[in-house]
Protein backbone atom coordinates (compact mmCIF):
# COMPACT_ATOMS: atom_id res chain seq x y z
CA UNK A 1 0.00 0.00 0.00
CA UNK A 2 2.46 2.67 0.97
CA UNK A 3 4.48 2.77 -2.20
CA UNK A 4 0.91 3.40 -4.39
CA UNK A 5 0.51 6.15 -1.74
CA UNK A 6 3.92 7.37 -2.45
CA UNK A 7 3.62 7.30 -6.55
CA UNK A 8 0.24 9.09 -5.41
CA UNK A 9 2.00 11.82 -3.27
CA UNK A 10 5.06 12.33 -5.77
CA UNK A 11 4.05 11.67 -8.72
CA UNK A 12 0.40 11.91 -9.59
CA UNK A 13 0.83 15.39 -9.88
CA UNK A 14 3.11 15.15 -13.46
CA UNK A 15 -0.58 14.22 -14.65
CA UNK A 16 -1.91 17.48 -14.77
CA UNK A 17 1.12 18.77 -17.50
CA UNK A 18 0.92 15.70 -19.55
CA UNK A 19 -3.12 16.24 -19.59
CA UNK A 20 -2.55 20.22 -20.45
CA UNK A 21 0.08 19.20 -23.33
CA UNK A 22 -2.26 16.44 -24.47
CA UNK A 23 -5.46 19.10 -24.49
CA UNK A 24 -2.99 21.53 -26.56
CA UNK A 25 -2.09 18.82 -28.88
CA UNK A 26 -5.84 17.57 -29.78
CA UNK A 27 -7.14 20.87 -29.80
CA UNK A 28 -4.47 22.08 -32.76
CA UNK A 29 -6.19 23.71 -35.11
CA UNK A 30 -4.95 27.33 -34.70
CA UNK A 31 -8.20 28.35 -32.66
CA UNK A 32 -8.05 31.05 -30.24
CA UNK A 33 -9.98 29.10 -27.50
CA UNK A 34 -7.06 26.72 -26.46
CA UNK A 35 -4.91 29.43 -26.26
CA UNK A 36 -6.78 31.56 -23.78
CA UNK A 37 -7.68 28.24 -22.04
CA UNK A 38 -3.78 27.71 -21.57
CA UNK A 39 -3.53 31.37 -20.65
CA UNK A 40 -5.65 31.02 -17.73
CA UNK A 41 -4.42 27.91 -15.97
CA UNK A 42 -0.83 29.57 -16.14
CA UNK A 43 -1.79 32.57 -14.84
CA UNK A 44 -4.21 31.22 -12.02
CA UNK A 45 -0.78 28.93 -11.43
CA UNK A 46 1.40 32.35 -10.96
CA UNK A 47 -0.93 33.73 -8.08
CA UNK A 48 -1.08 30.13 -6.86
CA UNK A 49 2.47 29.99 -6.64
CA UNK A 50 2.90 33.14 -5.45
CA UNK A 51 0.30 33.03 -2.77
CA UNK A 52 1.24 30.07 -1.57
CA UNK A 53 5.20 31.11 -1.14
CA UNK A 54 3.88 33.94 0.76
CA UNK A 55 2.42 31.98 3.31
CA UNK A 56 4.71 29.89 3.68
CA UNK A 57 7.67 32.61 4.38
CA UNK A 58 4.73 34.22 6.62
CA UNK A 59 3.36 31.51 8.64
CA UNK A 60 5.82 28.32 9.57
CA UNK A 61 3.99 25.35 10.54
CA UNK A 62 5.75 21.98 11.59
CA UNK A 63 5.09 18.85 9.44
CA UNK A 64 3.36 15.63 10.90
CA UNK A 65 6.63 13.41 10.80
CA UNK A 66 8.23 16.54 13.06
CA UNK A 67 6.11 16.64 15.44
CA UNK A 68 6.42 12.74 15.99
CA UNK A 69 2.73 12.03 14.48
CA UNK A 70 4.07 9.94 11.01
CA UNK A 71 7.46 8.67 9.85
CA UNK A 72 9.17 10.91 7.17
CA UNK A 73 8.58 8.02 4.46
CA UNK A 74 9.04 10.48 1.67
CA UNK A 75 12.11 11.82 2.87
CA UNK A 76 10.85 15.26 2.71
CA UNK A 77 12.77 18.65 3.54
CA UNK A 78 11.97 20.14 7.29
CA UNK A 79 10.56 23.25 5.71
CA UNK A 80 6.73 24.46 6.51
CA UNK A 81 4.24 22.42 6.23
CA UNK A 82 1.53 25.49 5.42
CA UNK A 83 0.42 25.60 2.33
CA UNK A 84 0.76 22.60 0.24
CA UNK A 85 2.81 22.99 -3.07
CA UNK A 86 1.37 19.72 -4.66
CA UNK A 87 -2.49 20.73 -3.48
CA UNK A 88 -2.01 24.28 -4.81
CA UNK A 89 -0.79 22.99 -8.18
CA UNK A 90 -3.10 20.45 -8.61
CA UNK A 91 -6.17 22.49 -7.20
CA UNK A 92 -5.32 24.95 -9.36
CA UNK A 93 -5.01 23.27 -12.63
CA UNK A 94 -8.83 21.23 -11.66
CA UNK A 95 -10.37 24.28 -10.67
CA UNK A 96 -9.24 25.90 -13.78
CA UNK A 97 -10.85 23.30 -15.93
CA UNK A 98 -13.55 22.77 -14.14
CA UNK A 99 -14.35 26.86 -14.03
CA UNK A 100 -12.98 27.65 -17.59
CA UNK A 101 -14.30 24.55 -19.94
CA UNK A 102 -17.57 23.30 -21.25
CA UNK A 103 -15.90 19.29 -21.19
CA UNK A 104 -18.26 16.54 -19.37
CA UNK A 105 -15.70 15.55 -17.96
CA UNK A 106 -14.28 18.50 -16.10
CA UNK A 107 -14.99 17.23 -13.26
CA UNK A 108 -13.62 14.39 -13.25
CA UNK A 109 -10.17 16.57 -12.76
CA UNK A 110 -10.71 17.45 -8.97
CA UNK A 111 -10.21 13.29 -8.42
CA UNK A 112 -6.58 13.39 -8.50
CA UNK A 113 -6.41 16.44 -7.11
CA UNK A 114 -7.96 14.90 -4.25
CA UNK A 115 -6.36 11.82 -3.91
CA UNK A 116 -2.58 13.73 -4.15
CA UNK A 117 -3.73 15.80 -1.21
CA UNK A 118 -5.08 12.32 0.73
CA UNK A 119 -1.96 10.34 0.03
CA UNK A 120 0.48 14.08 1.35
CA UNK A 121 -1.75 13.87 4.65
CA UNK A 122 -1.87 10.34 4.98
CA UNK A 123 1.82 9.91 4.58
CA UNK A 124 2.62 12.75 7.27
CA UNK A 125 3.74 15.23 4.89
CA UNK A 126 0.96 17.80 5.27
CA UNK A 127 -2.04 18.58 7.23
CA UNK A 128 -5.65 18.22 6.57
CA UNK A 129 -5.66 22.32 7.15
CA UNK A 130 -2.69 22.21 4.39
CA UNK A 131 -4.51 21.07 2.03
CA UNK A 132 -7.91 22.95 2.86
CA UNK A 133 -5.56 26.75 2.43
CA UNK A 134 -4.34 24.92 -0.95
CA UNK A 135 -7.59 24.69 -2.45
CA UNK A 136 -9.13 28.13 -1.49
CA UNK A 137 -5.85 29.45 -2.69
CA UNK A 138 -6.15 27.78 -5.74
CA UNK A 139 -10.11 29.44 -5.84
CA UNK A 140 -8.66 32.81 -5.17
CA UNK A 141 -6.24 32.13 -7.94
CA UNK A 142 -8.63 31.33 -10.27
CA UNK A 143 -10.42 34.44 -9.54
CA UNK A 144 -7.93 36.93 -9.98
CA UNK A 145 -7.01 35.13 -13.54
CA UNK A 146 -10.73 35.56 -14.19
CA UNK A 147 -11.12 39.21 -12.76
CA UNK A 148 -7.69 39.86 -15.04
CA UNK A 149 -9.70 37.79 -17.93
CA UNK A 150 -12.42 39.91 -17.61
CA UNK A 151 -10.74 43.37 -17.54
CA UNK A 152 -8.49 42.87 -20.16
CA UNK A 153 -9.83 40.45 -22.47
CA UNK A 154 -9.52 42.60 -25.78
CA UNK A 155 -5.99 43.26 -25.34
CA UNK A 156 -5.31 39.84 -24.79
CA UNK A 157 -7.16 38.48 -27.60
CA UNK A 158 -5.91 40.83 -29.91
CA UNK A 159 -2.44 39.43 -28.80
CA UNK A 160 -3.11 35.75 -29.13
CA UNK A 161 -4.79 36.53 -32.53
CA UNK A 162 -1.15 38.05 -33.92
CA UNK A 163 0.21 35.16 -32.44
CA UNK A 164 -1.77 32.62 -34.11
CA UNK A 165 -1.50 35.03 -37.59
CA UNK A 166 2.39 34.71 -37.16
CA UNK A 167 2.73 31.02 -36.92
CA UNK A 168 0.41 30.75 -39.94
CA UNK A 169 3.01 32.41 -42.10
Amino acid sequence: MTPILIFFAEKLIFLFPIFMWMIYMLERKNDISIYIFLFKIILSLFFSFFISFLLSRIFYKDRPFVVGIKNNILCHKLNSSFPSMHGSISFTISLSYLIWTNSRFRVLMLFPSFIICWARVFLGVHWTSDMISSFIISLISCMIAGYIWKNYHNLLTNFFKKKINLSRK
